[in-house]
Formats: C-alpha cells, structure tokens, sequence
C-alpha cells in the first residue's frame, strides 16, 4: 500500500519529535546524575573536613591535658633542690604585675609575697627554661614534644605539612580560705601547621592546694614571734627555729644576721636553722581537740589549782597545795582539799603530788587523750607528777580572759617553777619522770594571755629553768615562756614570747617529731600538715574539668 505524501511527512515529522524528547530525557538523567555524584563527593569533603576538625579538636584537648600535668610536674617537684611549689601562692595572670616571672623582677617582684619569706626562688628553683630563647615558660606557646630532631615528625600522616601540639598557661588563680586552699589552672592547647591554628581549646581545672612538713628536719622545735635576752638557744636534734614576722618586716635572709635578733648564740644541726615566715601565727589547742575527754565530775568540768607558798587565798575549805573547784563555783568558799577527791596522792616527806591516771577523766575512753584545766600553779619546792603512762595528758592554763571555763578571782593562766619544784609526766605507780613529751601537753588559747606586753606579761606566761620542766609540747597561742635560769627539756616549745632573762635554753629535740605523730597522727589522718618549712603541693581538687572551644 502506498501511503499518500502528506501523511508520510507527518510520520517524520513525529519521529523528530520524539527523537528530541529522548535527547532531554538523556540530558535531564546526565544532569541528575552529575549532581547527585556532585552532591556526594562534597558531603564526603565536608565529612572528612568535620571529621578532621573533630580530630584535631581531640588532639587540642589531650594537647592542653597533657600541658597541664607538664607544668604540675614542675610545681610538685620532690627534689628539694628543683623545689617550685612556692608558685601555688602566686597568682599568674597575663600583663599584670601578678605574673611568675616577676617574682625575681626586683621591680615587680615588691607585689610579689611569699608567706616562707626565704624561699629559694633562683636558680634550680626558678621557672624552667623555654626551649625558645627570650620566651617565658609556661606563658608563651611552649611545643608538647620537642620535635627538632625529627624533620618528619607529625601528628597527621596526611601528605600534607608536619601538624604540631602546643600548650600555653593562660592563667592561675589561687585562694587561701581558712579551711581549704585552692588553684585553678587555665590551659590552652593549640594544633597548629606552621602558622595555620587547626584548633585550640582552653581547659580549665582546679586543686587542692596542700601544706606539709616533708621531713623531721623541717618541723619548727621552737616557734615564737619574739626572741629576748637569750643568751644560748641550741637544738640537740633535728629541727628548725620558725620565727614569725609582721607583713612590714623586710626581708633578710641571712642566717647571721637572723641568729643575732634571737640569741647571743644559737646552735642546731639543721641548715638553714633559721626560718622566717610571714603572719603565719603559733597553733592553737585545736590540734589536740580529737578524741578529747574532759576532767569533770558530776558531769562539771574541774578547775585545779597549785600554790605551795602558803600565800595564795583560796578559803577556808582548802589549806593544802593542791585544790580543786567545779567550772560554774568561782568563790573562794568553792575550792576544796584535791586530797578529797581521791584524784591525787600527796606525800610530805619528799614534797611530792601524784595525779593518778585512774583520778582524773575517769569516765572516758581508755587511751583518749584526758584535758585537765590549772588556772594556777606556783612550785617553790614541790614535785607535780601526773600519771600519763597509758594517754595523752593536755593542760589549758586558765586565765581571766578565759571564757570557759568560768575564772575565778585567783586565774593567771600561769604556771610558775622555780628552785627545787618540777612538773612532769609519770609512769603509773612511778616517781620517776618518763620524758615523754607528746603525752604532757600545756596550751593556752588564742585571747587567755596577754603576750602583746612582751616579756613583761604576766597572764598565760610559763616560767621555768634548770630541769623543772623536763620534758613536755607546749603550745601557748598567746602565751610567755620565760626562762628563770638556765633551762633545758625535751619536746617543742611555740609561744608568742621567749624571754630568756640572759639565760641559755637547751632543748632536745632527738625522735620528739616521731613520738608526737604516733600519738597524735596529724599527718597520718590528714589532720593538720605541720608545724614549719612547709612543702606545697597540689592534688586532684573535686571540682569537674571545663573544656571551651575557641
């Protein structure tokens, strides 16, 4: 069949026609197709740059971690001779005059205090060296590894330039509450290539911030604020002399000239002997608070009292040397016989008194420490032995100051030794003193003396010489020692006041640290950190570390 010229021309007509939809289709599909591989290649880019940011971010982190504990390495450094705790009292904050480089600025360094005021700060015990001349460590970008010997080194293996861990400090902030001290570090960590910063985060952690007596040689056997007319001071045994200055004093850290405000000689076996420290104050009768049992009797805390010159008026109800009343009787009509009260054994023929173990703090824990309370003692020829074989025996001198107990007209606070008298520590059923300095313990609050008078004090003051005193801790927070003739005894003595009377004082120190730990474990129950040249260090605090990306 012969189909006619028109329609044949329409048949052509159609098939271009379609020929052009199949040639968009095809271009459509190519398009689409182009785009979506398009469109897959750039999520894989932006998953692998995401991803990378994310690895270098990691490697921030670990980078301003791993700075942290670099620069924690330096501050609690044990060696002795390296030591840098010092920097945990010193603030560190970028372009002001609080700055650890200052500390040895002699312009800068005035806003600068150490309460240790001789604390080594040159040196071996100066800020590391950077390992870039004319910058300062750890303010300035400081490298995690020393990369100069290993050209190919990275922490990327991507083909590209070597990528670098760096880490700075950018601040510390310290605070010294009356109960915890504490530092917060400011760390940056930086990944760099060349100049390009890949990523930086700032890690912000806190520590405690602790005081320790490392060693025996470092706890202070005698600790005053003022040393007078004292005209030999010698420690047999290890210990220092720990001398308290006003915030005015200036610094002076020569041993000589430091010897010469104390005493017309001083001797010791530990150097530096002599140690200067800033409002740093005496302790208190806190650090004898644990496990404490009081001397009462109907549940009434007693108050002795000891005179042997027949001068003292204490009523008629008491003629002897020992006597004794109830916290809340303050007449003279309250004190009674202490040989009534079964707590003493008293013996006229050698001038002796006996407090037996067994008559004081007789309702307390077996080995607890027993807190007697003397607002008054004054020994011409008597021998005052107390029983503390088994315990701890602490005595808080009571004076009108005093709030509790209640004083009484006769209260001083003091105790007075002199000529033939002595005042020591027993084994039970024993006349012969023990030395055992850590169980007879004399104390006086921070306001029970008044040591603002010097040496001319007379409330809360001690007096004693030759061997009246042979052994004891004495811990007179506002409080006198006075040294009548020359004197020597075993054990520790921290008192505002020292007067010597141009009399020389010699005080064993041999195993009294040792001894006065195992019976009071201060540092063994994280108690108290001690009494002297103090070690700072910084542990984990319990606060949660911040990250901040930047």
């Amino acid at each position: 069949m012969k189909y006619p010229q028109a329609f044949k021309k329409l048949m052509q007509m159609h098939q271009e026609g379609e020929q052009g939809i199949a040639l968009v289709l095809v271009l459509l599909m190519g398009f689409l197709l182009i785009t979506g591989s398009s469109a897959l290649l750039v999520r894989k880019l932006v998953e692998r740059k995401v991803g990378a940011f994310a690895s270098y971010q990691q490697m921030a982190e670990n980078a301003a971690i791993s700075g942290f504990n670099h620069i924690l390495s330096q501050l609690n450094n044990p060696s002795p001779t390296q030591y840098k705790g010092y920097l945990y009292e010193v603030d560190n904050f970028p372009k002001g005059d609080l700055q650890w480089i200052n500390i040895n600025n002699t312009e800068t360094s005035k806003a600068i205090e150490l309460e240790e005021i001789c604390t080594p700060t040159l040196g071996s015990a100066a800020l590391p060296e950077h390992p870039e001349k004319g910058k300062i460590w750890p303010i300035d970008l400081l490298p995690l590894a020393n990369n100069t010997s290993d050209a190919e080194f990275t922490l990327r293996d991507d083909g590209s330039k070597p990528v670098m861990a760096y880490y700075r400090l950018r601040e510390f902030d310290s605070s010294f509450a009356s109960d915890q001290a504490t530092g917060v570090f400011s760390i940056e960590g930086l990944i760099k290539r060349e100049d390009a910063v890949l990523a930086r985060t700032l890690l912000t952690r806190s520590l405690d911030i602790k005081f320790v007596v490392a060693t025996n040689a470092d706890w202070a056997i005698v600790n005053a604020t003022l040393f007078k007319d004292i005209e030999r001071l010698e420690i047999k045994g290890e210990g220092i002399i720990l001398v308290n200055k006003s915030e005015f004093w200036e610094k002076n850290c020569n041993q000589q000239s430091l010897e010469n405000d104390i005493a017309f000689n001083v001797y010791g076996s530990t150097s530096p002997l002599i140690w200067p420290v800033r409002e740093r104050g005496i302790p208190g009768p806190v650090l004898y608070e644990q496990q404490r049992q009081d001397d009462a009797v109907d549940n009434e805390i007693r108050v002795w009292s000891f005179d042997d010159s027949g001068l003292l008026d204490r009523g008629s109800n008491c003629a002897e040397i020992a006597c004794v009343r109830k916290e809340s009787q303050t007449s003279n009509d309250s004190f009674i016989s202490a040989s009534s009260t079964g707590s003493i054994i008293q013996d006229s023929s050698n001038n002796t008194i006996i407090l037996k173990e067994n008559g004081l703090c007789d309702e307390g824990e077996p080995g607890s420490p027993c807190h007697i309370n003397i607002e008054y003692l004054n020994l011409n020829n008597t021998k005052l032995l107390i029983e503390n074989e088994e315990r701890p025996i602490v005595i808080h001198l009571l004076s009108p100051n005093t709030s509790a107990p209640s004083p009484s007209s006769i209260s001083t606070g003091s105790i007075a030794l002199k000529d033939g008298s002595m005042l020591c520590g027993v084994n039970t059923n024993s006349s012969e003193c023990n030395n055992k300095a850590e169980h007879l313990v004399i104390v006086n609050g921070p306001n029970d003396g008044d040591y603002q008078n010097g040496c001319s004090s007379t409330q809360g003051r001690l007096s004693f010489g030759r061997q009246n005193l042979p052994a004891a801790l004495l811990t007179l927070q506002s409080g006198t020692v006075s040294i009548d003739q020359d004197a020597s005894i075993r054990g520790l003595i921290w008192a505002q006041n020292i007067c010597g009377n141009n009399n020389k004082l010699i005080i064993d120190s041999a195993e009294v640290i040792q001894d006065t730990e195992k019976a009071w474990k201060w540092r063994e129950n994280n108690l108290w950190g001690g009494n002297g040249r103090q070690t700072i260090r910084g542990i984990r605090g319990s606060g949660m570390d911040l990250f901040e990306k930047f």
